[in-house]
């Protein structure tokens, strides 16, 4: 997944190899490795298939200043936007964190100034800011270029380096779901309000989209028109109205993305035509807080752009995997009804434990912060769930009795059970 965020703590060792291959042609300085774990929360990092491509910090020295430091792109991957997206994903936390001023040291002032960066005398800076320059084979000779760039509390700072890949994103439809992305585009910094058309029957969901600025059309026609992207949010059951009007406006160079449970590509392209590009997601009501899980798969005539475009989109609010067709109804059955397995459990672990004697409120507190920690940590350390399960459990401890008793009882059946039935479900209900 190729992405933008904050890294974490075992990707630390490959942001070290980055910072000193860069180094070595005096890019950037060295930093010791305990330096950037105890700074870790400083960067942000660009992942790709192949693992960390790119970094950059933000390291604060007083109330109202900052520095953007160690900024580097893996060679093969610059020209690209990453270097930009990365000082901007850097800069839209000094926003946040309202930092009047941001400053570089650099060997380029050309990439600095055309984002904003004008030169000053180092001396304007405050004498803290060059503790680290001791460390530099260059020093006290230094041939770096100091750089202040103000930090506007208006901006908006785009940090994504393929935010053109969807251009202008059309929604057929704003209600929960399509209100969740256009939202989560947003706050991912991927896009800018005024490049989300929208329209949907309902008057206050349009005005619910004009009020976060986004471009309400009067009709379908209007909100299609000039759209890269146009995401079918619509119930399954008024595709076909919500699609009549489309069939003589959509632009023949327009991707189609349909988030409607149960509606194969071949359905929206015989309503379309076939020379349509239809991308078919699953989402999950995650997505609403902007941690989903969706699966993703293409008509037989989409481009690669189509489907990294896609990725764009819903990676923006969760993660994003590519499947076949004939695997989405694995995918609604895994994390589309997922979230909805792990409120059932929940909901038995609470009972469990109100049997046991507990406050129900307390119950329910504990049982919620156990399943968002677990999930943390399945996420975040990039561990097998069977590894850190074993970690949890200690011999004739309190966990393998459980476990054991969840084994004895078929827990594992029930599971794959529930899956299945799912899965058959979905499709039955497919056309």
């Amino acid at each position: 997944m190729r992405t933008i965020r904050k890294p974490k703590l075992t990707e630390i060792p490959a942001i070290k190899q980055l910072l000193d291959n860069a180094a070595e042609g005096g890019a950037v300085l060295r930093r010791p490795l305990m330096e950037l774990y105890e700074n870790v929360r400083d960067f942000y990092t660009y992942a790709d298939e192949e693992g960390v491509g790119g970094c950059c910090a933000l390291h604060i020295d007083t109330v109202d200043l900052a520095e953007v430091r160690s900024l580097v792109v893996r060679p093969n991957l610059r020209g690209q936007g990453i270097g930009k997206a990365l000082l901007g994903a850097c800069l839209e936390e000094a926003r946040a964190l309202h930092i009047a001023r941001v400053y570089c040291l650099t060997r380029s002032p050309a990439f600095f100034g055309k984002n904003g960066f004008a030169e000053v005398d180092k001396h304007e800076l405050p004498h803290k800011v060059f503790n680290d320059c001791v460390r530099c084979s260059l020093f006290p000779d230094c041939d770096e270029i100091a750089m202040v760039r103000p930090i506007d509390p208006s901006e908006m700072f785009v940090a994504d380096p393929r935010a053109d890949a969807c251009g202008v994103i059309g929604f057929l439809g704003f209600g929960n779901m399509g209100a969740a992305i256009a939202k989560g585009l947003l706050a991912a910094r991927m896009i800018t309000p005024g490049r989300i058309r929208v329209y949907d029957v309902a008057e206050d969901k349009r005005a619910e989209a004009a009020a976060l600025g986004m471009d309400v059309a009067p009709s379908p026609e209007a909100m299609a028109a000039g759209c890269e992207t146009i995401i079918l949010a619509v119930k399954p059951q008024t595709m076909a109205e919500a699609l009549a009007p489309l069939q003589t406006a959509l632009d023949p160079n327009t991707r189609v993305i349909s988030i409607a449970a149960g509606i194969s590509t071949a359905y929206i392209q015989s309503l379309l035509g076939s020379h349509v590009r239809v991308i078919r997601v699953m989402p999950n009501t995650p997505a609403m807080v902007s941690t989903g899980a969706a699966g993703i798969a293409a008509s037989d005539n989409c481009t690669e752009s189509d489907v990294e475009a896609a990725r764009r989109i819903f990676n923006a609010i969760g993660v994003a995997e590519q499947v076949p067709e004939t695997m989405i109804d694995a995918v609604t059955a895994l994390s589309g009804s997922g979230p909805a397995y792990f409120f059932y459990m929940t909901e038995c672990l609470v009972d469990a434990a109100v049997a046991q004697g507990m406050d129900r409120g307390q119950a329910t507190r504990l049982a919620a912060q156990t399943l968002l920690g677990a999930g943390r940590l399945l996420d975040q350390t990039g561990e097998p769930a069977s590894v850190l399960r074993e970690r949890v459990t200690s011999k004739g401890g309190t966990t393998a009795a459980a476990l054991e008793s969840f084994r004895k009882n078929g827990f594992d059946r029930v599971i794959a059970e529930g899956v299945a039935a799912a899965a058959a479900r979905s499709r039955e209900l497919g056309r």
